[in-house]
């Protein structure tokens, strides 16, 4: 009888711990509660304007009609399961697809922020489709070889170099990584490099952080700025102007508000931008064919992560919050 009270026990006790982890990894922020700050139907005069595209993650793509710049090119999205216990390696045919279906044309160079899985997995098989040029960090550019990407298709660049594409002026800024627990830290390699080129397919220890970057990408029309780690490093933004920054705000709710505050300021208050479009807050496990949805609030909550940007433009009217989905195409001039 005692044998059998164990067993039910644990039994029971298994499938409430099922059932607790299966509300938790679907309990989630609905999209709609923000419906207000979602891009709202823009008009132009100008027939050429200068665009941009959120495809989740911190995958954006700026174009000119001529030229397109695009950072991280995350798209094969591995499920949790295979992120946690498996092996990851890009999937052709889902970042074809994901290029057709987001229409992205005259691609110049793709530029993963850093090198985590969730930046720089897919960046060399972009490429490869596209003709693009991979820029990043040494460890980025040995996830590049490692995929078999040509070396003048990769480009590491020196510190203030800028590169040159049609109308786009590009230039990698110093950044600094989102601090995280030690165990998150030593899972995924923050203040680690990527040494020899990798082998593929790879573990998520495996694809170490590399070095963070903002990316800075001007054009005539306007300038624009993508900072998609939440950490950010005092001072490195000082000298940048720009109209628009991409934002990211992963784990920020987790922060205090001083910490917050802070990161505001070296980021949106120094760049002086007038359009602020949140970054990184949706659940990058998610498969790239379907809609956005925003992590599990165990992991991250959506709520606590964008309340000090919308608390920001509410005290500073002069620049606006705009949540892209992966379909909005956000005139930027």
């Amino acid at each position: 009888m005692t044998l059998k009270r164990i067993a039910l026990g644990t039994l029971t006790l298994l499938i409430l711990a099922v059932l607790w982890f299966a509300y938790q990894i679907n309990n989630r922020v609905a999209l709609t509660t923000y419906i207000d700050y979602f891009l709202a139907k823009q008009a132009t005069s100008d027939s050429a304007p200068l665009t941009a595209q959120f495809l989740g993650t911190a995958t954006v793509v700026i174009s000119d009609g001529e030229t397109s710049i695009m950072t991280d090119g995350f798209f094969t999205r591995p499920s949790m399961l295979t992120m946690l216990t498996g092996k990851m390696e890009p999937d052709p045919a889902i970042v074809e697809e994901s290029l057709a279906r987001h229409k992205v044309k005259n691609l110049a160079a793709v530029i993963p922020i850093h090198s985590h899985h969730d930046h720089a997995l897919d960046a060399p098989e972009v490429a490869k489709q596209t003709g693009a040029v991979v820029i990043g960090s040494e460890s980025t550019a040995n996830i590049a070889r490692g995929w078999g990407l040509p070396e003048n298709q990769i480009h590491v660049p020196s510190e203030g170099q800028s590169f040159q594409f049609g109308q786009f002026e590009v230039e990698l800024i110093t950044s600094k990584h989102l601090a995280v627990s030690p165990f998150q830290q030593d899972l995924t390699g923050i203040g680690e490099t990527i040494d020899e080129p990798m082998e593929f397919p790879a573990p998520l220890r495996a694809f170490k952080e590399g070095g963070s970057f903002s990316v800075l990408i001007k054009h005539p029309k306007g300038n624009v700025l993508v900072h998609g780690s939440s950490g950010v490093k005092d001072g490195a933004l000082k000298d940048v102007r720009a109209d628009t920054i991409f934002i990211g705000i992963a784990a920020v709710g987790s922060q205090d508000a001083e910490t917050q505050q802070h990161y505001i300021a070296e980021t949106i208050e120094s760049v002086d931008a007038k359009t602020i479009i949140p970054i990184h807050w949706d659940d990058f496990n998610t498969p790239a064919s379907k809609p956005l949805r925003t992590f599990p609030k165990i992991m991250s909550n959506f709520n606590n992560d964008i309340a000090p940007f919308i608390q920001h433009v509410k005290q500073n009217p002069e620049r606006q919050l705009v949540l892209l989905g992966s379909k909005d195409t956000f005139i930027i001039l």
